[in-house]
C-alpha cells in the first residue's frame, strides 16, 4: 500500500534487526540514528553508503558495525 501512494507515509521505529531485509524495504528507506556521547544523536540514510549493495546481508552488515550506528547489546552478566 504504500509503495504505491505517491503521498502516504510511515515512520518507525524498532530494534528487531530482522526486519533489515532488502526484499521488503529499499535503502532508501532505511535510516540509522546513532548517539553521540553528549546525548545528541545523528541521523544518516542508508543511502549514502555508496559500497552497501542491494544483494548484501543488511542485517549482518548492521550487527558488524558497518553503518557506525553500533548495536550495544547488554549480556546478563553486564
Amino acid at each position: 500500500m504504500f509503495h504505491k501512494s505517491e503521498n502516504a507515509q510511515l515512520l518507525y521505529t524498532t530494534h528487531n534487526t530482522h526486519l533489515l531485509n532488502m526484499h521488503r524495504i529499499r535503502r532508501d528507506q532505511v535510516c540509522f540514528v546513532n548517539k553521540r556521547r553528549d546525548g545528541s544523536s545523528d541521523l544518516y540514510s542508508l543511502y549514502d553508503y555508496k559500497d552497501f549493495r542491494d544483494t548484501m546481508d543488511l542485517e549482518k552488515a548492521y550487527l558488524q558495525g558497518r553503518f557506525d550506528a553500533l548495536p550495544y547489546i547488554l549480556n546478563q552478566n553486564d
